[in-house]
């Protein structure tokens, strides 16, 4: 999944996305300049930090 595809579902800019990757607050790696969210793990991680 891409930056774009993950600030769309999280209705967040894709800014946001970026600096909470680079932060290590969300499963995310680098390839390259562009970062990649692997979608299990992002679906895993939604469900234990859901309110």
């Amino acid at each position: 999944m891409t930056a774009k595809n993950l600030a769309d579902r999280w209705v967040v800019s894709e800014q946001q996305v970026r600096a909470m990757a680079a932060a290590q607050e969300i499963p995310a790696m680098k390839v390259g300049k562009m970062w990649r969210f692997p979608v299990e793990r992002i679906a895993a991680w939604e469900r234990a930090n859901t309110r």
